[in-house]
Parts: C-alpha cells; sequence; structure tokens
C-alpha cells in the first residue's frame, strides 16, 4: 500500500490543480459499476485516505455513465480516474501521455477475444490485430 501511495504521490503532484490560496487539488472519477451511493460512500473514503496520507486534498467526482468519466479524464475535469479495460483504452487515446499506473489484482487474469462473423474474412495471423488496420 505504501509503495502505491508513494506512486500515487508523484503521479498526482505532476497533475494537480492549484486552487490558489486552498492549495492543491486533485480531483478523481471511477466507471460507475455499482450503485451511485455506494460508490461515493467508498470513494470519498478513499479521497480522504488520500488527502491525509498525500497532504493534498483529494475530492471524488462522481460519474453519471462510463462515457462520462472518460470524458471528465479528456477535459480535465478529473486528473485520475479508476477505468476498466475498454474505458482505460478510450482515456489513453484521448489524452496524450495519459498512462495505467496500477491495475487491480484481478485485472492481470482478464482475457479478451476479438469475434468476427465468418464472412468478415478475418483470419488469424501474426499480425492480428494490426494487419486489420
Amino acid at each position: 500500500m505504501k509503495k502505491l501511495l508513494s506512486l500515487l504521490l508523484i503521479c498526482l503532484s505532476a497533475c494537480s490543480k492549484d486552487t490558489g490560496a486552498n492549495g492543491v487539488e486533485v480531483r478523481f472519477s471511477a466507471i460507475p459499476d455499482q450503485n451511485s451511493t455506494e460508490l461515493v460512500e467508498k470513494y470519498e473514503q478513499i479521497a480522504e485516505h488520500l488527502s491525509r496520507e498525500l497532504g493534498v486534498h483529494v475530492t471524488y467526482f462522481p460519474s453519471s455513465d462510463y462515457s462520462a468519466s472518460v470524458e471528465a479524464f479528456k477535459s480535465g475535469d478529473v486528473q485520475l480516474a479508476w477505468f476498466g479495460g475498454l474505458t482505460g483504452v478510450r482515456a489513453r487515446a484521448a489524452v496524450p501521455g495519459a498512462r495505467a499506473i496500477a491495475r487491480g489484482r484481478v485485472d492481470q487474469e482478464f482475457k479478451s477475444y476479438f469475434i468476427a462473423h465468418k464472412d468478415a474474412g478475418i483470419k488469424p495471423s501474426d499480425s492480428f490485430p494490426q494487419g486489420l488496420a
């Protein structure tokens, strides 16, 4: 946990917003994959913990849907976000220089499958999926 907090401190100091007299503020979001009330309760506790540990003001920015969380990251409304696989790809594509800095334990077990209709003419190859371009 301390290594993750150290990594977050480095990243947050690089991407935080100066709020003038209030000091530094970092806003983070997450994909709304659970009940919104539960998410607010959980992530506000995380924000409080990060604020104490990192010495910067951290706030949770709720998102209405997956696309909205990517848009908030793209527009700079949030500087840090917990995305799923697809939303993470979309966020990194939308924000030059953005990168994944951590993942959950279960994330390394995920597998992706490309499924194509038989009439598409797509065949397995060493250049797949890049060769589709």
